[in-house]
């Protein structure tokens, strides 16, 4: 079963049905974004080389037998391959670019992408998140509502911003159970090569269902890249930043091969862009993040409420590298959607261009 709400560059798709169903039609219903991002996206012609090299199927290998840890992404990732037509690999190779991209260490399908605010004060609690991707991705983004339902019994309900041919999971969204998820890309050095570790596009779909903060940090704790048997743990590293509505509660965590560091957020800010901010690990640099942070740093106090944290995301002060990007050299990175949720008052609202002041969201969601 499946509706959609129409706005052109960003459709939503609310889709019923199992694991496997929920694939289905969104790939049936975006194949021609699928097919279309990927026709023009240079970063998949890098990946069909490094899967047909023998170090890719090797590492490919290695990692999608990781995935038996994860039968419900599979199925969905299953659907999602027969309702665009394309092979099981071809889906799961495109799950894969933030891992090939570290493991090649080549700076083209290393995306700086996304930023990330989390605001704790008095009777406030924010979290507000660029969406940042490639120029292909401006016109082939969707959205997914999902109610996944298993013997009749509904299991998962979320609502999510999802790339092309990916679950939805990697970007931001919230689920039934009151989380609220937005992630940034971090380029640490070093790969995890536990036999269990999966790409971050699968774990993050995974977190996707959990049902409180404490499962995400049982489920990821102390893994390690030799020995650890924690069941979700990333091939690479990455942000995660949570809002629980339950509690209240904003938390940071960073993914990589030292494992999880977690930082919670009370009577302030955090922000996260592309670089690792508690976590002391080798890591490549990135020249936009180190702007956004300066343009942060000269805002004086920081983001305090919606107004400030919206204003923030609306940067262009920077004319090189803004907060709100443009995909102007020498940053070539479009900021494709802002998403603003205000966790006390249960409201997620989505802007489709610089979300200033007054400005009308392109969709307005009940969390």
């Amino acid at each position: 079963v499946s509706e959609e709400s129409d706005s052109p560059r960003l459709p939503c798709l609310a889709v019923r049905g199992s694991y496997y169903e929920v694939g289905l039609s969104v790939g049936k219903r975006f194949r021609e974004r699928i097919l279309q991002f990927h026709a023009q996206s240079e970063k998949t012609q890098m990946l069909q080389k490094f899967a047909k090299s023998d170090d890719g199927r090797e590492h490919l290998k290695r990692w999608f037998s990781a995935m038996s840890g994860f039968p419900n992404v599979v199925s969905e990732m299953r659907g999602l391959a027969d309702g665009t037509s394309l092979s099981l690999d071809e889906i799961f190779l495109y799950h894969c670019s933030s891992e090939v991209g570290l493991l090649l260490e080549d700076k083209s399908m290393m995306l700086p992408s996304c930023s990330s605010l989390l605001v704790q004060q008095p009777g406030k609690t924010l979290i507000g998140h660029n969406e940042d991707g490639n120029p292909p991705c401006y016109n082939t983004s969707y959205l997914v509502q999902a109610e996944i339902v298993q013997n009749g019994t509904t299991v998962e309900q979320f609502t999510a911003f999802a790339y092309a041919g990916v679950v939805p999971g990697k970007a931001f969204g919230f689920n039934h159970h009151g989380l609220v998820l937005t992630n940034n890309a971090i380029f640490g050095r070093d790969l995890n090569k536990n036999i269990l570790a999966v790409p971050r596009a699968v774990l993050s779909r995974a977190v996707l269902s959990a049902q409180s903060v404490e499962e995400i940090m049982t489920k990821t704790a102390a893994y390690s890249t030799s020995s650890s048997k924690a069941p979700w743990q990333p091939v690479a590293s990455f942000s995660m930043n949570i809002g629980d509505r339950s509690t209240d509660n904003l938390v940071n965590m960073e993914f990589s091969t030292n494992g999880v560091s977690v930082q919670s957020v009370s009577n302030g800010f955090l922000h996260h862009f592309n670089m690792f901010v508690h976590t002391a690990v080798p890591q490549h640099i990135d020249a936009s993040s180190v702007h956004r942070t300066t343009t942060l740093l000269n805002t004086g106090a920081g983001p305090s409420d919606v107004n400030t944290t919206l204003t923030f995301l609306s940067d262009q002060s920077d004319t090189e590298y803004p907060v709100f990007r443009q995909g102007r050299a020498p940053d070539d990175v479009y900021t494709l959607a802002t998403a603003l949720f205000d966790i006390v008052r249960g409201t997620c609202h989505i802007f489709l261009s610089r979300p200033l002041s007054g400005a009308t969201p392109a969709y307005e969601f009940k969390l």
